[in-house]
């Protein structure tokens, strides 16, 4: 399993965790001990992409000779 499958299954389980008055520093802390190295940062983002039911889809970078093509049709 990827690191995202993994905090959404484990999704339940952490908000109760936030419930009881864990940190997500404290949570990924645990979860790094256990062998999932994850940051907090990291952790907040998953959770948020969990609870909306969805994944945030990150726009595509423009690779160099789309930005060259793009800057040459603008003039």
């Amino acid at each position: 399993l990827t690191k995202a499958q993994t905090i959404r299954r484990l999704a339940p389980t952490l908000a109760q965790m936030r419930k009881r008055g864990h940190t997500l520093n404290s949570i990924a802390a645990i979860l790094t001990a256990e062998g999932l190295h994850v940051s907090s940062r990291l952790l907040s983002q998953h959770l948020k992409r969990s609870s909306t039911g969805r994944a945030v889809a990150r726009p595509a970078k423009a690779s160099a000779s789309q930005m060259r093509s793009d800057a040459l049709a603008h003039g």
